[in-house]
C-alpha cells in the first residue's frame, strides 16, 4: 500500500494519495500492528495518559476496538488540555 501511495504521489495524483493514506491509517491490519508494537516494547508495563496497560490478549483486543471507534468517530474527538508533569 505504501508503494501505491508513493507511485500516486510521483505521478501527481494527490486525491488518490489522500484516499490511500486514509485507507492505510484506518485499515484493520494497521490498527493491530500499532497495538502489537505498543505492547511488545520494553516499556509495555508503563501506562499511558489514560492510565491503562494492555498486558493480556483480551485487553489488547479491547484496545483495538477502542482505536477503531476513535478512528471512525474522529469528528467527535475533542483534545484534552496539555498535561504538565
Amino acid at each position: 500500500m505504501q508503494m501505491e501511495i508513493t507511485a500516486a504521489y510521483i505521478s501527481g495524483n494527490l486525491p488518490l494519495v489522500k484516499k490511500l493514506q486514509r485507507e492505510l491509517v484506518t485499515s484493520n491490519a494497521a490498527i493491530h500492528l500499532a497495538v502489537k508494537k505498543i505492547t511488545s516494547t520494553t516499556s509495555r508495563n508503563t501506562p499511558g495518559l489514560d492510565g491503562e496497560v494492555w498486558n493480556w490478549p483480551s485487553q489488547r483486543l479491547e484496545g483495538v476496538v477502542k482505536l477503531r471507534y476513535a478512528i471512525e468517530n474522529i469528528d467527535k474527538y475533542k483534545a484534552q488540555p496539555l498535561l504538565r508533569v
